[in-house]
């Protein structure tokens, strides 16, 4: 991973000793209805679901809080379908269309287009190999290109990985196109990943 963490503010530890760190996740799920995509989705700025699976962070607007900072070296972004209708064309349109724009204490960090994120061992899909339509056309050729990434656990690595303090004011964006709207067909969803490094101060 890369070095030289980007700093957003002084970390201010709860109490005064060594810290202790973990390899760790946050992410945040959202799902998309099947019409237009919206101009912006908002991801990790309501409170988190109850279920573990769905969303990771502490509260809305909050990756971490009381006294921990999360350091995020890597993201990726999964996108999937929860019905039988799959129509991989609703994955294209989010991946070649999309941008997702991180903002912490108020700034914008980065604008990043979706085909540039990995989906962290998700779909990859190639033209000519496989039913877009399976339920409808069963063995029909698709004429789409890959999905986001390769089958393999890579993800996104920030040149310069950004440190999240406690309570520091964080979410993420799913931001769609407005010259040309994309509609989807079929409910999707979509799971914004930040891999990287919680500390807190040692009990």
């Amino acid at each position: 991973m890369a070095s030289n963490p980007t700093p957003t503010r002084a970390f201010q530890p709860a109490g005064i000793g060594l810290m202790q760190s973990i390899h760790d996740f946050k992410f945040a799920t959202r799902s998309l209805a099947a019409a237009a995509i919206p101009a912006v989705t908002n991801f990790f700025g309501a409170a988190p679901s109850a279920d573990p699976t769905v969303d990771r962070y502490d509260q809305g607007n909050t990756l971490v809080s009381s006294g921990k900072q999360f350091t995020i070296y890597q993201m990726a972004l999964h996108i999937w379908k929860n019905t039988a209708d799959v129509n991989l064309a609703d994955f294209q349109k989010i991946i070649d269309n999309c941008m997702i724009r991180i903002v912490t204490g108020s700034k914008e960090f980065g604008l990043y287009p979706v085909l540039d994120l990995p989906a962290g061992g998700g779909m990859a899909i190639q033209s000519g190999q496989i039913a877009s339509t399976p339920v409808a056309a069963p063995g029909a050729f698709s004429t789409l290109g890959a999905i986001n990434g390769h089958p393999l656990r890579k993800r996104f690595s920030l040149k310069h990985p950004l440190i999240i303090q406690s309570n520091q004011s964080f979410y993420a964006e799913l931001v769609a196109p407005q010259i040309a709207p994309q509609t989807l067909v079929s409910i999707t969803l979509v799971r914004l990943e930040l891999e990287g490094v919680e500390e807190r101060a040692a009990s």
